[in-house]
């Protein structure tokens, strides 16, 4: 028989329990215990850095030097990689997103949605990265003076030509044969391309994203048409007059409804 300790109280299930004594005398082993942290001493203070977050961090930090030193011949500066889930896209770039008030710095934000990560295999879920990489590289390094620095929503050559140059073939549909310039673009990996050879490098080397979005429990949690993928199967039609807009596949035919439109074609962008 195991005797209870003498401040046992029943009702509170474990809140009382030997164990949880053990951890309440001495919690800084308990954190140690739960989290397999390593120590980082600074300006004389010691705290524990190692847990989801800093994984995440350093593999998406790793595949982006990885593919900025072999796509983009290390030219790409530093950037911060985020986890959103902006409902039309598997990831977006955005030029000069933060700043480091107290130095004066500003850094690029490099975004991916968490859903794309867990249902994609790897190798698209890279590929989404490096797409946003060309898309770094041309906000630092185009060559042309009015696109240097300034954000751009369209995908244009410049941007196209670079993409196929390190082994993705921009696409409107995912797909051979779609266009390779405009607003909403994906792409699709070229194989035996510069980023599939790059791609199957890294792997090779044991790479994996360790933590990844629980499709199950969102499901159960009946949360999966919210956090589901985007369906860049669709692309955006604007009417010419009103500048109304719809999404629908991009064989779609639509004519605006507006009435003092009268019912003009809209177009594809």
């Amino acid at each position: 028989m195991v005797k209870r300790p003498h401040n046992f109280k029943a009702g509170k299930r474990g809140a009382h329990t030997p164990q949880r004594l053990k951890e309440r005398a001495n919690p800084t082993n308990t954190i140690n215990h739960r989290i397999a942290s390593y120590d980082v001493i600074q300006n004389g203070a010691k705290f524990a850095l190692r847990g989801p977050t800093d994984d995440v961090c350093r593999e998406l930090t790793h595949a982006y030097d990885f593919f900025n030193a072999e796509l983009f011949d290390g030219d790409l500066p530093p950037c911060l990689i985020t986890l959103q889930r902006y409902s039309r896209a598997y990831g977006y770039f955005s030029g000069k997103r933060f700043v480091d008030k107290a130095r004066g710095r500003v850094t690029d934000e490099l975004a991916l949605h968490p859903t794309m990560i867990a249902s994609r295999v790897i190798d698209k879920t890279l590929s989404t990265m490096v797409h946003e990489q060309a898309h770094i590289w041309q906000f630092h390094f185009s060559a042309y003076d009015s696109r240097r620095g300034v954000m751009r929503a369209y995908h244009d050559l410049e941007w196209g030509d670079k993409m196929e140059s390190i082994g993705l073939m921009p696409s409107n549909t995912g797909e051979p044969g779609g266009k390779k310039t405009g607003r909403q673009m994906t792409h699709y990996i070229i194989s035996n391309g510069a980023f599939d050879k790059a791609c199957k490098k890294l792997l090779e080397t044991g790479f994996q994203i360790t933590w990844q979005e629980n499709l199950s429990e969102l499901r159960r949690r009946g949360k999966g048409r919210a956090n589901k993928t985007p369906d860049l199967s669709k692309v955006r039609f604007t009417c010419p007059v009103c500048k109304s807009n719809a999404w629908a596949r991009h064989t779609a035919r639509l004519v605006c409804g507006e009435y003092k439109c009268g019912g003009p074609r809209m177009t594809a962008i």
